[in-house]
């Protein structure tokens, strides 16, 4: 939540901890590759009105993820001059930026409200591993 608020933590810090969170967001991809990867073709499956909903939220959630990230760097006024790299700041990469990043928090919200289920089950199961 501080990365996404770079009121709280000033620009500086929000840019290079926004490089950190690109870790998570790639490990969580990759720990799902095989869901990703049949997801599409269950779009034109037979499946229930959530698990279509779920599958085009998700899709929209990695868009938005990857607006947020690559606009960020566009706009950046820390990060890229501390490596020696130079862009030409443009209005429209800043209102996609704060555009896109308005949405993450919320529907993040939505993902882990729709996903709820699965990650309680895990948890479990993950606990379950770790009393035996």
């Amino acid at each position: 939540m501080l990365v996404s608020a770079p009121q709280a933590t000033g620009v500086p810090l929000h840019e290079w901890f926004s490089i950190f969170f690109i870790v998570p967001f790639a490990i969580h991809l990759l720990l799902h590759w095989d869901w990703i990867q049949r997801s599409f073709s269950r779009l034109l499956a037979n499946i229930t009105a959530r698990e279509r909903f779920n599958i085009i939220w998700d899709y929209l959630l990695y868009i938005m993820m990857l607006l947020v990230f690559v606009s960020g760097f566009l706009v950046s006024v820390a990060l890229l001059p501390a490596l020696d790299i130079s862009l030409n700041i443009q209005d429209f990469w800043s209102k996609i930026h704060h555009d896109s990043a308005t949405f993450i928090m919320p529907m993040l919200g939505v993902h882990l409200a729709l996903n709820l289920g699965w990650i309680l089950k895990l948890t479990k199961r993950m606990f379950a591993k770790e009393a035996k």
